[in-house]
């Protein structure tokens, strides 16, 4: 069978095999994205260059989205595993259907296999209609390009919206991945003739390039106005009364089936999706021979075509015409249907809510069940799928039946697993108004105050609680329940060290009623409480006995508490435990523990590789649309960009949360801080006191552990001495040395505490004996700052020889922390003692191989040896997607687009 010709595709067509040969002869990446209405010919484009990429020698695998799949993955694992030579067939030691509920391992996994695919082929993967793609293939469609970059791998992309895809196209294109997007308008009237020549194997009449005029350029719709026509001929009928309306068209194929295949095409126009026979025989209640015979004379009358394994309808356009002439009740019939089936015989509620959510009628109490247990069991593979079935399960019910506070007590807590705090409440409250159950209503109170804490709102949390608790009837575990979450609330309210009354109550309280939940709450609210006094020895052994009773959930909190307490090589210990069941538990510890990472990496002075985890955060958030780190990255990029000396960038970085208005008191806090760091760096030292006066004042009572930092006093205090605020500098002292009461034997505490004794009263005595203690200190930059400090203040003694000593260590650890620093500073002084060799400033080239950081001249050597993304990180210990940030830094800073580009530049460097 000959190939369908395209006409009036040239262009297109050519663009995207430009894509293809660009990556042929460089080895590079490509993302294609065609864009149109429907019916516009996106399909038959990706068809054609599909086809054109086998004969160029690419390993090819397409896959389809459908409006009503909600199977996580199905296009995409139809791309990687359909066809005569899957890409992905049998791959990997994990099948890539049991990763579906953990999204980014199976992003992982499958960025591994196509790696190892890319040895002997370069891949082309095609997507079609990804205007319906699912939470897990948008997802991977958003990852996959960037995180394979410089690999032969072509992406083609087809959409009616290209708008979901937005963060992904921008990921590809920071990436160095070109981005070719094909925008397909209407045909031309000579275009339509000669597809009419094609079809018709002969020149069309008047009237049909008439009708083919109201098409409006639309292919698809001139095809059915030309399969009309060819049929009218064959009937002997004159062509002229073929119908020019497309729905009337439908309409008209559908009346002439008989009644069991007219009701085939109606049900599967709401199933919505490719169907089997077996599927359609179980819908129709028929045998498989008569559902096949049904099948095969619907495809003869031209609505339904065989597709891979399966049936589907010839195009969308089809469908969505069938079910939009559906009448209201009839719709509803098909759905209850379709869900029945998938429900009863299918056994996937998830793939059976659509239906569901389509069929039920108000006080449908069999529907919200169904709805709210689908909504359960999709809360880790598509937690805004999951939040939406929670919700829409509530509102079907109504206040008088008695299902309706049981279903939205479970929709609450299905809301509370995806991180929906506001819908969460906002479902509490409506049963709360209705509620006469004191037991009830203190669990959704319970329910309702975690959710306030975790969004930052706690201030709401405890009225709530203490409503709850003046309840005579509750029973011990859930009257402990409510202590704990109260306590846990006032972490952010009150004094830590009333607080921590508080929750050791709590947790005596939960251990007699027995309540492993009121355990959990009172163990972290007194880790939270000892933490925010600034007792962090004892804020980590809570947080130890934390992680014992939840397993990893709360192992980032352990790792900050040991970083608080100089506890470095334990924290690396913990972190790279971490890393090793990443493979595993990729979701329950990735986001949190690259974090963690972060500030592992920023304190002991490894600062290219803290921004580089700083933008893979970034990255990440993007990636699954979460925001819970993307203010803290830019805040750490911010402060970098700052101590480098580029305040207009850290302006640009910064500037847009100057007026940062959020119900989360710490994200205030932290957005306060930066903006005081980067006033200073301005040159304005006084609005930086003006901005941060309120946080110091009230330091010592903190309810949140910033002052407890080390480092954030001896900034404040460098920017009172700036602004000439003696006051402001004896309250950072003040602090500074409550720090090291509530932490003895702690190098960090102790040594800041003695330095800025020091730097008060300008003793060097002191301030020497601060250098020496914080050598002991993990934290680079205290090193740095102390032998700076004591530099100049020998220098001002005349003890010229000591101050270069120092001056010239503090520059060696400035330098050796990477990050481009801005050392004028430390030149200028080293200069007036008159070492000329030092004068220098620091410059690092913005491009070429003298741009590259340490970190990254690790991963480019690496990959040129050979080594894919995860065999890099293994040998590097870091996050796959760790190392992808650094191919994408690394490819900009030397202009290439691929690996092999790279390995060469890297080979020709070492000759």
């Amino acid at each position: 069978m000959s190939r369908l010709v395209l006409r009036g595709r040239s262009q297109p067509v050519a663009a995207a095999l430009s894509v293809l040969r660009r990556t042929l002869r460089l080895s590079q990446s490509g993302f294609i994205l065609v864009n149109g209405e429907a019916g516009i010919g996106k399909s038959a484009l990706l068809s054609e260059v599909c086809h054109q990429g086998r004969v160029l020698g690419f390993r090819v695998g397409v896959g389809k989205c459908e409006e009503a799949e909600v199977v996580p993955a199905q296009a995409l694992f139809s791309a990687l595993r359909g066809g005569a030579r899957p890409l992905l067939e049998g791959s990997g030691d994990v099948p890539l259907d049991t990763l579906v509920d953990r999204p980014l391992s199976l992003v992982d996994h499958i960025s591994e296999g196509l790696e190892k695919l890319t040895v002997n082929s370069p891949v082309l993967v095609g997507i079609d209609d990804a205007q319906w793609a699912d939470p897990v293939t948008m997802l991977a469609l958003r990852a996959l390009p960037a995180r394979l970059s410089g690999y032969p791998i072509v992406w083609v992309i087809t959409t009616r919206d290209p708008r979901p895809l937005a963060t992904g196209l921008e990921s590809a294109a920071d990436s160095a991945v070109p981005v070719e997007t094909v925008e397909l308008g209407p045909l031309e009237r000579e275009h339509l003739s000669a597809m009419a020549h094609d079809r018709l194997q002969g020149a069309p009449q008047a009237a049909t390039l008439a009708m083919l005029d109201k098409v409006h350029g639309n292919p698809f719709l001139a095809v059915q106005v030309l399969d009309g026509v060819r049929r009218a001929r064959a009937r002997g009928e004159d062509e002229g009364d073929v119908p020019t309306e497309f729905i009337v068209a439908v309409r008209e194929r559908i009346q002439r089936l008989s009644t069991p295949n007219d009701q085939l095409v109606r049900t599967v126009a709401v199933l919505g999706r490719p169907f089997r026979v077996d599927e359609a025989a179980a819908l129709l209640d028929l045998p498989i021979s008569e559902a096949g015979r049904s099948i095969d004379q619907v495809v003869a009358a031209g609505l339904l075509h065989h597709w891979s394994y399966t049936v589907a309808f010839r195009h969308d356009l089809v469908r969505e015409t069938v079910y939009a002439d559906l009448s209201d009740a009839e719709r509803r019939r098909l759905h209850a249907r379709c869900s029945d089936y998938l429900t009863n015989v299918v056994v996937d509620p998830v793939a059976a809510a659509p239906h569901v959510s389509a069929s039920a009628v108000p006080g449908d109490e069999a529907s919200a069940a169904l709805l709210v247990n689908a909504a359960e069991q999709a809360a880790q593979a598509m937690p805004d799928m999951s939040a939406q079935l929670a919700v829409r399960a509530f509102r079907i019910l109504r206040p008088s039946q008695a299902a309706w506070s049981v279903v939205g007590e479970r929709a609450v807590r299905a809301l509370l697993n995806v991180q929906r705090s506001g819908e969460a409440v906002a479902i509490a409250d409506d049963i709360l108004a209705r509620s006469a159950d004191p037991y009830q209503a203190a669990t959704l109170q319970a329910h309702a105050a975690r959710a306030l804490w975790v969004s930052g709102r706690a201030h709401d949390a405890v009225p709530r609680v203490d409503r709850a608790l003046g309840s005579p009837l509750l029973p011990d575990p859930l009257r402990a329940e409510l202590y704990a979450v109260r306590a846990l609330a006032r972490t952010r309210l009150a004094p830590a060290h009333e607080v921590a009354v508080e929750a050791e109550a709590a947790l005596a309280q939960a251990r007699a009623a027995g309540s492993q939940a009121a355990v959990i709450l009172a163990l972290e609210a007194c880790g939270e409480a000892a933490r925010n006094s600034g007792h962090h020895q004892e804020a980590l052994r809570w947080f130890q006995q934390l992680r014992a009773a939840t397993g990893v959930s709360y192992l980032s909190q352990e790792v900050t508490a040991l970083q608080m307490v100089d506890r470095y090589d334990d924290a690396d210990t913990i972190l790279a435990a971490a890393r090793e069941d990443a493979n595993n538990t990729v979701e329950a510890v990735l986001p949190s523990m690259l974090f963690a990472q972060l500030w592992q990496d920023f304190n002991r002075g490894r600062i290219d590789e803290a921004e580089s985890i700083a933008r893979t955060v970034l990255t990440l958030s993007r990636e699954i649309g979460t925001s819970t780190y993307e203010f803290d990255a830019h805040c750490i990029i911010g402060s970098i960009t700052i101590n480098q000396g580029n305040v207009t960038k850290a302006r640009e970085i910064l500037g847009t949360w100057e007026d940062f208005e959020h119900e989360d008191e710490i994200k205030v806090t932290a957005n306060a801080l930066v903006q005081g760091q980067l006033a200073a760096a301005e040159g304005d030292p006084g609005k930086a006191v003006r901005i941060l006066s309120p946080y110091l004042y009230s330091a010592r009572e903190s309810r949140s552990y910033w002052p407890w930092w080390p480092g954030w006093m001896l900034q404040f205090a460098g920017f009172g001495l700036a602004a000439r605020d003696q006051d402001f500098v004896d309250e950072a002292l003040r602090v500074a040395r409550v720090g090291a009461d509530r932490n003895p034997g702690i190098a960090s505490f102790e040594g800041v505490s003695l330095l800025l004794e020091g730097i008060v009263t300008a003793n060097v005595v002191l301030v020497g004996e601060a250098s020496k203690c914080l050598e002991h200190s993990p934290r680079v930059a205290l090193q740095a700052a102390a032998a700076e400090q004591h530099g100049r203040l020998l220098a001002a003694a005349g003890s010229k020889a000591e101050a270069v000593t120092e001056l010239q260590r503090a520059l060696d650890l400035v330098l050796g922390m990477g990050g481009t620093p801005d050392t004028r500073g430390l030149h200028s002084a080293l200069s007036l003692l008159g070492v000329s060799t030092a004068v220098a400033a620091h410059q690092i080239p913005s491009a070429g191989w003298g741009a590259l950081t340490e970190a990254e001249m690790r991963v480019a050597r690496l990959i040129s040896a050979g080594c894919t993304n995860k065999s890099a990180a293994n040998e590097l210990s870091v996050s796959i997607n760790t190392i992808g940030t650094h191919m994408r830094s690394i490819f900009a800073k030397l202009g290439i687009r691929s690996r092999v580009q790279l390995a060469n530049a890297f080979h020709e460097r070492q000759t």
